[in-house]
């Protein structure tokens, strides 16, 4: 008698069984159909490592801002969770200790302020308040030690402050050895633009540091673009200050940065400008570059493995970015984006190498 073998779906290879549970579950990857799948997952071993690492792979975090005891505080919620209380957060906390339960799995993390101010809330909620109300620290990145991308948008009407930024960016670099990509989306106000220039040359010991241990990040693209609230056209040029700042957080990464986005945007009215007196500190002026400021530290970028470059600032991007980047960092580059963020932007895109096809107008 012939006995028939029936091959079940768990003999199929990894890739194949992970896509098919991700089409049986999607998009309810964060509702009842994820929970109950996580509850039979136990079963298996094997089908339970793949649900797991469906489940947590990409951490998307809102913040939602909310006044108590005029203080400001930031309560997490995860987003796919609803939107009113009991489902958006009093759960929060605990879907949180999920996260951090199943940290290895978690390779993405999505940070979000949200602009809008939630109501009255019970102090239960508050077991998910973070005091760390602008950017990532510790907290998050301790949780999840194999993350390979960070995203983090801010809001317009919530600035960042200057204390968030480089320290935040360092503590990133330095305990999250996988991680590749690295996207941060901030405003930063005239009031804190002053702050942040005053921070950036305190930082000047960054320069003697020793050479970046085995466990500080080896980036292959970075996102930055930073949105600056201002009357003064003089502000705008915040943008090289972060520039003369970055070199030494992103050292370790110059051979293996292969994508490297930055973009500084603000209009400030020339009009209301005019009545209004200039900072000291002089990065930009109306009519032109101020060349003693425009690279304060004399720090520049040389990525050996520059593939993509897309550059925006105000006024003369060309001399900022030839100021900032090394000319051997565009031996390689293969495409190649300028762009002047003005009101009248002239936009000017290449593809090839730029040492022979650029004509920067």
């Amino acid at each position: 008698m012939e006995t028939t073998t029936t091959t079940g779906i768990l003999t199929l290879p990894n890739e194949l069984l992970s896509k098919i549970i991700y089409d049986a579950l999607y998009p309810s990857f964060q509702t009842s159909k994820a929970r109950a799948a996580a509850q039979l997952a136990p079963v298996c071993r094997r089908f339970y490592e793949l649900v797991m690492w469906h489940l947590y792979t990409h951490c998307y975090i809102q913040f939602q801002r909310y006044w108590i005891d005029g203080r400001l505080h930031y309560p997490i919620k995860f987003r796919g969770f609803g939107e009113d209380d009991s489902t958006g957060y009093r759960n929060a906390s605990k879907r949180f200790e999920n996260y951090k339960n199943h940290g290895k799995n978690v390779k993405v993390l999505t940070i979000r302020r949200l602009s809008n101010y939630i109501g009255c809330l019970g102090p239960s909620y508050f077991d998910a308040a973070t005091h760390e109300p602008q950017m990532i620290t510790q907290h998050f990145t301790t949780a999840f030690p194999n993350l390979k991308t960070i995203t983090l948008n801010e809001i317009q009407n919530d600035p960042v402050q200057d204390i968030y930024i480089l320290g935040s960016l360092e503590n990133i670099l330095t305990t999250l050895p996988n991680l590749k990509n690295l996207n941060l989306h901030f405003v930063i106000t005239q009031t804190y633009s002053e702050e942040l220039k005053v921070l950036v040359e305190s930082q000047k010991y960054l320069d003697q540091e020793p050479t970046p241990s085995a466990s500080a990040a080896r980036l292959q693209a970075v996102k930055l673009d930073v949105h600056v609230r201002s009357p003064f056209y003089s502000d705008l040029g915040i943008g090289n200050w972060l520039l003369s700042a970055l070199p030494p957080l992103l050292q370790p990464s110059f051979n293996t940065i292969n994508t490297l986005t930055f973009t500084v945007t603000g209009h400030p009215d020339p009009a209301y400008a005019a009545n209004l007196p200039v900072p000291a500190m002089t990065t930009y002026h109306p009519h032109g570059l101020n060349r003693n400021t425009l690279n304060p530290l004399n720090r520049r970028f040389s990525l050996s493995n520059l593939r993509c470059l897309k550059f925006s600032v105000r006024d003369d991007s060309d001399t900022v970015l030839t100021e900032f980047v090394s000319r051997e960092s565009f031996e390689n580059v293969e495409e190649l984006e300028i762009r002047d963020a003005a009101h009248t932007s002239q936009d000017r895109v290449s593809f090839g190498n730029p040492m022979f096809n650029v004509e920067f107008l």
